[in-house]
Formats: structure tokens, sequence, C-alpha cells
């Protein structure tokens, strides 16, 4: 008996399809098998041998930036938020649906990064290198830093109450900039700058905690050995700083590392 299909293609064609007839009519409906006997998907073709072709995936150029600004970021010890982009289209990697691919700096800039970047990469999937590329990179950095509130005079000492805080490319910036975990309370202006500037380091100077003439305590250690004397500054210095202190008995000079404030320690 015909099916129910089979009959009512028939009545619509007339009666001139047979049961017959029936698998040429609806071949065209049937969806592609593969050798596992699933209906295959889009892009999913049987190969030779009955093996199943595996969907294709592809490297895309946000991969490969996303891959570059970690790399970087880790052999640069860069602070910030990296921000890149090719000097040139990305041409989409096809790749394996579930292969891992990674990504290899093989060249990085020598002088550091800068706005305008060259570097070299090689990507490996599956212990395969897929291949090695030479791009061009636009780069941006941005990280929060001090920027002056007003207008600010040389020899001024600094406090953070005089700056605020705005995030930055500081690639654009010529000069070092002054990131906001400085304590500006150690420091005083080498320089006047003006209003809305990021604040760098060509702009500061450590604030002397000991001054030129200064008679300034002494700790001595070596060891168990802890000794206290007076002493002359014989140079202004800030903290961390070397400089020469005047024995007052002897009058000989010798360094120390300025400590705090009226504070030097000699170490031996």
């Amino acid at each position: 008996m015909k099916s129910a299909v089979a009959l009512s293609l028939s009545l619509l064609l007339g009666g001139a399809a047979f049961a017959g007839d029936l698998g040429g009519l609806l071949a065209p409906l049937e969806r592609p098998r593969s050798a596992g006997g699933q209906a295959g998907g889009a892009g999913a073709a049987p190969l030779r041998g009955g093996a199943a072709r595996v969907a294709a995936a592809f490297i895309e150029e946000k991969d490969v930036l996303s891959a570059l600004e970690r790399e970087l970021t880790n052999q640069l010890s860069l602070t910030g938020e990296l921000r890149l982009s090719f000097g040139r289209a990305w041409a989409p990697i096809p790749l394996a649906d579930g292969a891992r691919w990674t990504l290899r700096l093989t060249q990085v800039p020598a002088g550091g990064l800068s706005p305008s970047s060259l570097v070299r990469f090689e990507i490996e999937a599956e212990g395969k290198v897929l291949g090695d590329w030479q791009m061009s990179l636009r780069a941006q950095l941005w990280r929060p830093v001090w920027v002056t509130g007003r207008r600010l005079d040389r020899g001024q000492t600094m406090d953070s109450s005089l700056c605020v805080q705005q995030t930055v490319d500081v690639l654009r910036e010529k000069q070092a900039v002054v990131p906001v975990e400085t304590d500006l309370a150690n420091y005083e202006l080498a320089q006047t700058i003006s209003q809305d500037r990021p604040l760098t380091w060509r702009d500061l100077v450590a604030k002397p905690l000991v001054r030129k003439g200064q008679i300034v305590d002494v700790t001595v250690k070596d060891g168990a050995l802890n000794i206290a004397m007076k002493g002359m500054a014989m140079a202004s210095g800030g903290v961390g700083e070397s400089i020469l202190v005047r024995n007052l008995d002897s009058r000989k000079d010798f360094p120390a590392k300025v400590l705090r404030s009226n504070t030097v320690q000699v170490a031996f």
C-alpha cells in the first residue's frame, strides 16, 4: 500500500508519481550523514575513507591581539591597561575545532614599547608551528597618574592635595610620568609646571631631609655594633640618598645614607 506521502504526491502530480519514484522525489530533502550515522551540520562533509571533516575554527585578530597584550605586559613588566591594534589587517588562520594554540614572542622592541612598535611572534597549535609574523603595532598604555590641579612653582614642597588622579595613555608622554602610588610628600618641584599637566619624574627632586651644613644624628651599624654620634652634613639629600658627613672631632668626611629627617646611617 502506498504511504500517505506517496498518495499525496501522486494526487498532486496527477497520478504520475508511483511508489518507485518516491525516493528520487525526496532525495534532495534528506540531510547528509557522517560515517557515524549522525546528520551532518553546516560545513561537515564526508572525506575519503568515510571519515568526517571536523568543523573549522579561526584564530581571529582579536585573539592574537589579546595574546600579544598578555605576553608584552609580562615580558616588559608593564603596569596599566595595554591596548593594541595592528598596523595592517590580520588574515584569520584556520584551526581545527577544539585545537589549542599558543603565541610566543620572538622579538620585542629593544627600547621598550612606544605608540608605534614592531614585534615578531610565532603561533603554535598542537605541537606544530603555524607560522611566523612580524607586525607593526599601535599601542596605548593607560595608567592612573598624578596631574597638576593648578600651576606649581619651582622649589614648592609637594603633597597629593596639589594634584588630581587621571588615567592617561603614558606612551604618549615624552617623559616618564609619576604613578599615583608615589608618595608626593617625599618630593619638591625641580621646575615650575602649568595646570592640568601630568607630573613627570623630571619635574621632581627628592625633598631634602638633611640639608648642607646641618648637624645630623649619625648611627653606625656593624653586626651587633651600634654607635650613635653627631656629624655635619656636607651636602643636602633625600631619603635613601648617600651624602658626605663630617666627623666633628676628627674633621674627616665619610659617606652615609639618609634614613629620615636629620638622621643618616653608616653601614659597613
